[in-house]
């Protein structure tokens, strides 16, 4: 997840080499290039690009498609009603076929502030933010319609401020951080969010049919209040936790049926950060000796460590893209000579590069490393086809798009076992484990079932109403680790 404020923890360091090196992966292939002048696109402004900002991004929408928008600067004209704190700005959207790179569809919009507003959420279908409301567009299925970047209307909140959302790696769970208090700006250069206050986290599940259209089915099934603003490792079956446990930290997995496993060990001289790349596996970074995150370690809801590698120096803004069908994902990290957790302080000379590496995630095999420009510390200037066979990334004013390899026999084998440990999806409402040492059943924190909460009915362009209960007043619990 990409905060809308800035991360608490997620700024982390700046790696420099990994003891295993680079040379062991398979070097970039010729790539298909889509030059962006053609479409209006101007460099952004580094300043802009490394304040956290989200300002450009790439999708696939499918293997054959990309979505590309970027900010476009001009001179608006302030609408009765802005806010005094909005900082509005103009994103082109662009639905591009490969690989020619010829255009199909293209829209405008305006937006509030310089927040992430776009996430895919797989199947072709993303979510928009403008502000407090959130809708989906499906442009490829829509294309035949005239109107590709229609908006299917599905949440929105006229009493909260939405400070962060996240989806899982297989989209099927989407998670909305959201404050009574509203901050000044959002993701990116600066946030007057109290790390003290409650934060309301409510849990979606999300549900693509099949066939074509936009529609997105999303039905509420659970909240709980936390302190502060972060990434939760969580999907729709449960959340990776991790517990001191003398010399070592203990994952376990909780699920939200209200029973827990305990996973493999972890040997880190920091509080481990895991993360989940899919429905049965998860990265976790780490510390050895010292308080700088310079561990990668893989893991299964198996219990096994799969592999472990060692950065020369500390990891910076590490960004995740996720094609679990593969058995892969896509880390992007910045190359500084400096480390420190708020790389939107650093100026601009201070950054040497930006570097996209794609691992397998069963061995840890990196099939392809690359730098791109310009550099984005929102970290969405880089994205990994579902079928885990292409990589998309910015490079100066061009889209280029590289091949990467199939998989072996081996790797298609561990992708189904993969497949086959997933734990099950909990049914209706969720249930929040208490933190704990050892792992244990234990009663819910809290999942009052929010009745108010409503999605727009199938057929219905009406925006529902969202976040209209008063804020939760129960417990607030730390935020998962």
């Amino acid at each position: 997840m990409t905060p809308l404020t800035r991360p608490r923890w997620l700024l982390l360091g700046a790696v420099l080499a990994f003891a295993l090196p680079y040379a062991a992966a398979r070097g970039p292939q010729a790539p298909v290039s889509i030059p962006l002048e053609p479409l209006g696109y101007e460099p952004v402004p580094e300043q802009l690009l490394l304040s956290g900002g989200s300002m450009l991004t790439v999708d696939f929408v499918d293997e054959h498609h990309l979505l590309v928008t970027f900010y476009l600067k001009q001179v608006l004209k302030r609408l009765p009603d802005c806010l005094p704190e909005d900082q509005d700005r103009v994103i082109e959207a662009w639905l591009l076929e490969l690989p020619s790179g010829k255009p199909l569809a293209h829209t405008s919009w305006r937006v509030h502030d310089h927040g992430r507003y776009l996430w895919s959420l797989g199947g072709g279908r993303f979510l928009l933010r403008v502000r407090n409301t959130l809708a989906t567009i499906a442009p490829l299925a829509n294309l035949g319609s005239g109107d590709a970047f229609s908006e299917w209307p599905l949440l929105e909140t006229s009493t909260r401020q939405i400070d962060s959302i996240q989806l899982s790696p297989d989209g099927e769970m989407m998670m909305v951080e959201s404050s009574a208090k509203k901050p000044v700006s959002i993701t990116g250069a600066e946030s007057h969010h109290d790390p003290a206050a409650l934060t309301q986290v409510d849990l979606f599940h999300i549900v693509i049919p099949d066939g074509s259209g936009d529609a997105i089915e999303a039905s509420h099934v659970g909240r709980v209040s936390i302190k502060g603003i972060g990434d939760i490792p969580m999907d729709s079956a449960g959340i990776i936790s991790a517990a001191k446990d003398g010399l070592l930290w203990q994952f376990n997995f909780k699920g939200f049926d209200g029973t827990a496993t305990a996973l493999a060990p972890f040997n880190s001289s920091c509080h481990p950060r895991p993360y989940l790349v899919s429905r049965s596996e998860f990265v976790a970074f780490g510390c050895h000796a010292t308080k700088d995150i310079q561990v990668i370690g893989g893991f299964n809801l198996r219990g096994e460590e799969m592999w472990e590698q060692t950065f020369a120096s500390s990891l910076l803004t590490p960004r995740f893209a996720f094609a679990p069908a593969a058995g892969r994902f896509a880390l992007s990290h910045m190359i500084s000579s400096l480390s420190g957790e708020d790389v939107s302080k650093y100026a601009p000379e201070l950054i040497d590069r930006q570097t996209i590496v794609v691992y397998q995630t069963d061995s840890g095999r990196q099939i392809l490393h690359l730098d791109c420009t310009p550099i984005d510390v929102a970290g969405q200037n880089f994205a990994l086809s579902s079928d885990g066979l292409s990589l998309a990334v910015f490079h100066n004013e061009a889209i280029e798009v590289y091949s990467l390899p199939s998989l072996t026999a081996e790797e298609k084998k561990a992708v189904q076992l993969a497949k086959e440990s997933e734990p099950e999806v909990t049914a209706g409402e969720l249930r929040f484990a208490q933190p704990a040492a050892e792992p244990r059943a234990s009663q819910p924190v809290d999942a009052e079932k929010a009745a108010n909460v409503s999605v727009p009915a199938s057929g219905s362009r009406k925006p529902p109403t969202w976040f209209t209960l008063p804020e939760d007043k129960s417990d607030a619990q730390e935020s998962p680790k």
